[in-house]
């Protein structure tokens, strides 16, 4: 239990730390319940003309937490928000299982989303090399044609050849 709430604090002062960071102007925000981002186009539209009008548009930061925790983080969100006026706080909580579930499938997705970047990195790495192979192999093969009409023009006149072109 005590893992957990440590976790979880950790999440919470993560959040919080991301939060302090953005313009509380801008950006999508969503109601309550409702997943960040899935405002209609007049809703975004409605926001750039407060922007624009000086007012300032509150963001709601939805923090998933245990039930057990509601009191500490109510006090949290008392001082959060007074240090962050343009940050509304929702919280949504859920039994310690739920949230530990939560974590280990969001944990799964970012080791599956590393791996498929590295592997990404990796193939990119292995096409630029094989694209600079290519190329260096089409500029010999651009002299090829060349060098066979030196080659044929030394054994068809190599009694015309300069002291120099007989070194060749």
């Amino acid at each position: 239990m005590k893992k957990i709430t440590a976790l979880m604090l950790c999440a919470i002062l993560l959040i919080s730390f991301a939060a302090c960071g953005t313009n509380p102007a801008s950006g999508p925000s969503g109601s309550e319940g409702a997943p960040v981002g899935s405002q209609s186009a007049q809703e975004n539209t409605d926001k750039d003309a407060q922007e624009t009008a000086g007012e300032v548009v509150k963001k709601d930061l939805i923090v998933f937490a245990a039930a057990s925790m509601t009191e500490t983080l109510n006090e949290i969100k008392a001082m959060y928000e007074k240090d962050n006026p343009g940050v509304n706080l929702l919280y949504s909580f859920g039994s310690s299982g739920t949230l530990k579930t939560q974590i280990e499938e969001l944990t799964n997705d970012l080791q599956r989303t590393r791996a498929d970047f590295e592997n990404f990195r990796k193939q990119t790495e292995a096409q630029k090399t094989q694209a600079k192979q290519i190329e260096k192999l089409a500029t010999i093969l651009r002299f090829l044609p060349l060098l066979d009409d030196i080659d044929r023009a030394i054994m068809t006149y190599p009694e015309q050849l300069s002291p120099l072109g007989k070194s060749i």
